[in-house]
């Protein structure tokens, strides 16, 4: 998580200094991050040299997946590749609140959304030089949330065994969201595994104090703030449940040390890091939220509303998509069968976000939880008081905010079951039947493999159909003459990337191919289709 937060707090300082992105940012992260772990692990010479290994290993291994698989997403291919492009080619968004050359069908949200991993990324994108290689972040940030996850076990859940205790922190890290974004630009996978870092981190300083545990919360705050709107207000809301809980124990030493670590790294993050879009937006627009909320507001969330979910309630809605079907308008009890294996159509899953299994290990998890506390008599047990409280706090959260029914806004809820599964674990040795919570594991694992599986399916289909047009243009002796559309900038770099000459035109007629863009297709007037071929006309 260090190699991020380097990479954007340099930036960030060379933005305020009026420079812009260069080739040495990320590795100077990468090599700030290898001394901080030198430093932390100076008593144990043999395990940092260890530790840095896997390190460099991560690294290289986020960086090879993420230059191999296309972003394949809507709005990664849009805008957020696009906010990349420009940053890594010199605009400094403190000083240009808009950005020159953004495509302006999109710029609304180029030049007024948090920007913080289009940032990072932009950083990797300068020194390795393909727009793929800056998911790498992604891939970083997930392995963080494992690691620290598993290190938060060692210490709480001492009764797990080594394996079970890599089998949770996976499965925990493996959230659905995270799995069919990791692939893409999008952002909202960074809400749950920013929130797997911050949690273990507060409950782990509440007990030690180390430095170590602050720092990594002042991070995820610092992170946050700068990625995604709702997601700097969920950091903030589990930060007000931690303060408030701190207040009742009369922690008030640890509550106030706290209270301005946290405070201190989002006012950074507001006023530097943020700047654009937090008081850019308030200049210009006088709402630091804008385009979602202020004058001239625009509402993203009723046009893209399935129907299923309107005029029905949000408690309705919850549920209703909590037990559908993936991707599918039918909603009943849950069924099984092959189909959550066939891939998914793109990484916004509006019904059934959570996978197709899910939906039967929530169901099973939260019976069998129920059967324990009654089989042990005890409703207000001190031994699952812990448990009761996060499972509460979770199923509340799902009715702060609207449109609940959607995955991708509220992806912490899939640690609904997992958070049973521990409890159960804890129990195994009282409660003979306990046993059953295998059944439940098993759901949640094949969640999992279907959920990768599809993503890979939709990832390599997609590279296969751009790689195979990317082959075709690149024989051409002239410039292309291509349409790109209202959205496609994706492709548009991909052929700067390719060093494929073109000329840009507004002609309608002419070979349509949607590469899975949906909408952002590209018109080639000079080219037609033979046989699934794309074949240049004769001059």
């Amino acid at each position: 998580m260090s190699i991020p937060a380097f990479s954007l707090l340099i930036i960030s300082l060379l933005f305020v200094c009026g420079l812009s992105i260069n080739p040495f940012i990320f590795p100077v992260a990468v090599m700030l991050s290898m001394s901080l772990m030198f430093f932390y692990g100076k008593k144990n010479r043999e395990n940092v040299f260890v530790s840095i290994f896997f390190f460099l290993c991560i690294i290289a291994f986020s960086l090879t997946i993420s230059m191999f698989f296309y972003d394949y997403s809507w709005d990664g291919q849009c805008y957020h590749q696009d906010i990349i492009f420009q940053l890594k080619n010199g605009w400094n968004p403190i000083y240009e609140h808009h950005a020159v050359n953004s495509h302006h069908n999109m710029a609304i949200w180029n030049n007024h959304y948090a920007k913080g991993l289009e940032t990072i990324s932009a950083a990797i994108y300068s020194t390795i030089g393909d727009i793929e290689a800056g998911k790498a972040v992604n891939f970083i940030l997930v392995f963080a949330s494992a690691f620290l996850f598993f290190h938060y076990l060692k210490k709480d859940f001492q009764f797990l065994s080594r394996g079970k205790k890599a089998f949770f922190a996976i499965l925990f890290a493996l959230c659905p969201v995270v799995i069919y974004q990791i692939l893409t630009y999008y952002i909202d996978w960074a809400s749950y595994s920013l929130m797997l870092i911050i949690v273990p981190a507060l409950i782990c300083y509440g007990k030690e104090q180390s430095k170590i545990y602050l720092a990594t919360i002042c991070t995820v705050v610092f992170l946050s703030a700068t990625i995604k709107f709702n997601l700097f207000f969920w950091i903030c809301f589990v930060l007000l449940i931690i303060f408030i809980y701190l207040c009742f124990m009369r922690k008030l030493i640890l509550l106030k040390k706290l209270f301005f670590a946290c405070v201190g790294s989002g006012l950074f993050a507001i006023l530097v890091a943020g700047f654009n879009p937090y008081i850019s937006n308030t200049i210009n627009h006088r709402h630091p939220l804008y385009p979602l909320m202020g004058e001239g507001k625009i509402d993203i969330v009723t046009g893209q509303t399935p129907d299923i979910f309107k005029e029905k309630s949000r408690f309705k809605s919850v549920f209703i998509s909590l037990l559908a079907q993936p991707e599918s308008e039918a909603y009943a009890f849950p069924v099984i069968h092959m189909s959550y294996f066939k891939g998914i159509r793109d990484p916004d899953i509006r019904i059934g976000g959570f996978g197709g299994f899910f939906s039967w290990a929530l169901i099973l998890s939260t019976l069998l939880y129920f059967v324990v506390i009654f089989h042990k008599k005890e409703i207000f047990d001190k031994k699952r008081i812990k448990y009761d409280a996060v499972l509460l706090v979770l199923f509340v959260s799902l009715f702060i905010l609207p449109y609940a029914w959607w995955a991708r806004y509220f992806p912490f809820f899939y640690a609904f079951p997992l958070i049973m599964c521990l409890y159960f674990e804890q129990e195994n040795n009282n409660v003979s039947f306990l046993n059953y919570r295998y059944i439940i594991y098993l759901f949640l694992c094949l969640n999992t493999i279907a959920m990768f599986y599809g993503t890979y399916r939709k990832a390599t289909q997609h590279k296969k159909e751009v790689d195979k047009v990317l082959v075709v243009l690149s024989k051409s002796k002239e410039p292309i003459l291509i349409n790109f559309g209202s959205y496609n900038v994706s492709f548009k770099i991909k052929l700067d990337e390719n060093n494929i000459m073109y000329n840009e035109t507004d002609e309608q007629l002419g070979t349509r191919l949607n590469l899975g863009f949906g909408r952002r297709d590209l018109i080639l007037p000079n080219y037609v289709l033979e046989n699934d071929f794309l074949i240049e006309k004769e001059k």
